[in-house]
């Protein structure tokens, strides 16, 4: 969450003497605050106290846009714009998701009720893929008055070895390696991935490792019940948790194939560190993911549908290995053409002109 000036009609730029204006860090420990969930009381507390600072200058400095990213607690986010407005010419919302989430904390009657209230109240709404306003109409989160549509951006990995990243997350030299990275979540559509690995034909199952990497928000589970009623538990490795950049990185050149199985979809940063890693990808046919066809980078199914699902892992398990590395480079440079961060700092520019273009000669008040 960031205050932008504006300094004329060609420029955007923070304010003087500072290049952000990150509100809060968020608690990420993997220790025991993490564990028993006190993280989310810390994280309260750190929002409340940056939030205070952020009002403090806010009313001192009258920035001219406040931008928040995501609804990640959506009442917070909708109390920060009903504090903060009457300082700043426009308020910004990059959605993120066009839809929900499903675990409890984002997806109850209280977390509706601050996401309508969220969309209603910015001046201009980012969206991330084509059909993203049609979701929040039918999701019933309401009709942004403004929106652009602005690509989720490049979403750099870490260098690593493939071989010795393989070692080093104990995969054998002849495991087809199946990722699901990211929160587990019951609308990415892990249970798919357990129907359709029970569909293999038995010898091509053997070789098959589903490498579950993420923290769990509800969606693990029913996965591993699902596992459990396949008989699939000695090819499945969970690794619950909060993943380090370094982590996530390692087990994107480790794998063969990266799975977004979503059920539904606004854009996603595992698509981009997918690209990024060279990694080719096996996804749902969602707007959201059309890059995985336009990158030729993959093979997509239909939503929901396990068998297809099945189909494009079979055709992924026989494509030589070199003709994989090809597409998995095809989408490197599809994605670094296109959505490096001068391109979309532009367009947010854009954005935040669109939003101040109906007041651009008033003040705040």
């Amino acid at each position: 969450m960031v205050f932008v000036t504006a300094t004329d009609a060609e420029c955007v730029t923070p304010p003087s003497g500072e290049s952000t204006w990150q509100i809060v860090r968020w608690s990420r420990s993997r220790g025991l605050v993490r564990r028993t969930g006190v993280y989310r009381l810390a994280n309260l507390l750190m929002y409340f106290t940056a939030l205070r600072r952020m009002h403090s200058r806010a009313r001192r400095e009258r920035p001219d846009v406040l931008h928040l990213q995501g609804y990640y607690v959506p009442i917070l986010f909708w109390l920060t714009v009903r504090l903060l407005r009457r300082y700043v010419r426009t308020v910004v919302l990059t959605s993120h998701n066009a839809f929900l989430r499903s675990d409890p904390a984002r997806g109850g009657r209280l977390a509706r009720w601050g996401v309508r209230h969220l969309i209603a109240d910015a001046d201009v709404v980012v969206t991330h893929a084509s059909n993203d306003v049609e979701q929040m109409r039918s999701s019933g989160l309401g009709v942004p008055r403004r929106f652009k549509l602005i690509p989720l951006g490049w979403h750099p990995v870490m260098p690593a070895d493939r071989e010795g990243a393989r070692l080093a997350l104990g995969m054998r030299k002849d495991d087809f390696v199946v990722l699901l990275l990211g929160f587990i979540r019951s609308d990415k559509g892990l249970d798919l991935v357990a129907d359709a690995a029970a569909a293999l034909d038995p010898d091509v199952r053997r070789m098959v490792k589903i490498v579950v990497a993420g923290e769990d928000q509800g969606g693990l589970a029913p996965f591993l019940e699902r596992v459990r009623k396949h008989g699939l538990q000695g090819g499945v490795d969970v690794r619950a948790g909060y993943q380090t950049l370094a982590e996530m990185s390692r087990f994107l050149v480790a794998a063969d194939v990266a799975v977004l199985a979503h059920r539904q979809a606004s854009g996603s940063g595992v698509l981009r560190m997918a690209m990024a890693a060279g990694t080719p990808v096996i996804a749902a046919q969602l707007e959201a993911f059309d890059d995985v066809q336009r990158a030729k980078s993959g093979w997509v199914f239909a939503p929901g549908d396990s068998q297809q699902l099945r189909k494009a892992l079979e055709r992924a398990i026989a494509t030589p290995d070199h003709e994989r590395r090809a597409m998995g480079l095809s989408g490197f440079m599809f994605a670094d053409q296109r959505y490096r961060w001068d391109r979309i700092a532009a367009e947010y520019r854009d954005a935040y002109l669109l939003g101040m273009a109906r007041e651009k000669c008033a003040s705040p008040s």
